[in-house]
């Protein structure tokens, strides 16, 4: 009877047991091992992504003093590391002679690829009109640009332009450079890293055009003296100045207008008269940077009171300022047309101008 009686309480009892708070608890702890997996295979949301890297090349300096590419550079650093690069900068001294070979593009991409970088950053800067002139160029490992800005600037406010022309040619941080390759084993012989060639077209469509000159000023004007002395039996000597007027054709050629005050010999002793002159003038360039020249120049014109004149020289010119010539005529063979008859002569001269 007893048995009976428990054989029907028994499934009761199961339905409230698992029913309970405590079974209930106990599912839920059994569950926790599988979720604290999962967990912990997931890892941090938020890994922070490798910088970009960025080759900062010595900046090229011609004419300048070597000590404003050194400007140059810390200003180039600033910039790239705002914009969000790791840079590798140049170490004090490094910038090279004004006379060395600026990198082509071509080089700037292989030595971005050489270094393992994302871009390579390389700068020249020179001096024209009173201003710094500034050049960026930008090399990238993905192919992409090359990228390029130029400018000018002041002293005072050259380190800020230089960084806003960075800012102007380098892209943002957009392409994370490769990881470095992995170390080779102690029996490894080391080997150079291939570098691929530069993409088609760099050099002839890419390449920055070269750069301009100071402009032309087309008017010259400039004071001359000069002595003649006669050949031959006259043995005469005249003396001549006075200014001339030049209106430059281009860099090397002019033409130009002389208006002299003439002290000639005469009958009664010394006599003045006047000389106009109309010439011809190409002045060929000597040496590097253009300050020394070659002038050449053929001039016909009229001595008042005694005829034609016909006049060639030669010589050699110094520029001692941007604007500024010294030019002496060191042969230059005269002739006159005096008293009705053709007397020739060797002149000396020398003239200081100013271009404006």
């Amino acid at each position: 009877m007893l048995g009976a009686v428990l054989l029907r309480l028994l499934p009761l009892v199961l339905v409230v047991a698992a029913s309970s708070p405590v079974g209930a608890q106990s599912v839920a702890d059994a569950a926790t091992p599988e979720t604290d997996v999962a967990a912990a295979a997931a890892g941090p949301a938020d890994a922070p992504m490798p910088q970009a890297q960025l080759l900062l090349l010595p900046t090229h300096h011609g004419g300048v003093d070597p000590v404003v590419a050194r400007f140059a550079d810390r200003a180039l650093g600033r910039a790239a590391r705002a914009l969000g690069y790791s840079v590798q900068e140049p170490t004090p001294g490094e910038a090279p002679p004004g006379d060395t070979p600026v990198p082509s593009l071509a080089e700037m991409w292989r030595q971005t690829h050489r270094a393992g970088v994302a871009r390579t950053v390389s700068a020249r800067v020179w001096a024209a009109d009173g201003r710094y002139q500034l050049e960026v160029r930008v090399a990238s490992a993905d192919g992409n640009g090359p990228f390029f800005a130029r400018g000018d600037a002041l002293a005072n406010d050259f380190e800020a332009r230089v960084e806003a022309l960075l800012q102007e040619a380098l892209p943002a941080p957009g392409v994370t450079p490769p990881p470095p390759p992995p170390a080779s084993s102690p029996a490894a012989a080391p080997t150079s890293p291939a570098v691929p060639n530069p993409p088609a077209g760099t050099e002839a469509a890419l390449e920055p055009p070269p750069a301009a000159g100071p402009p032309l000023r087309r008017f010259r004007l400039g004071w001359a003296a000069e002595a003649a002395f006669g050949l031959g039996r006259s043995g005469f000597t005249n003396a001549l100045t006075g200014p001339r007027v030049q209106w430059r054709l281009d860099p090397q050629m002019a033409l130009g207008l002389l208006l002299a005050y003439a002290n000639l010999p005469g009958a009664d002793g010394r006599v003045g008269a006047g000389l106009f002159l109309l010439s011809f003038e190409h002045q060929t360039p000597i040496g590097e940077g253009g300050r020394w020249s070659v002038p050449l120049r053929l001039g016909l014109g009229y001595l008042n009171k005694n005829g034609s004149v016909l006049r060639l020289s030669s010589g050699l010119a110094v520029g001692l300022s941007e604007r500024t010539t010294l030019a002496f005529d060191l042969v230059a063979p005269t002739f006159w047309v005096a008293s009705g008859r053709v007397v020739a002569s060797m002149n000396l001269g020398a003239e200081l101008s100013v271009e404006f």
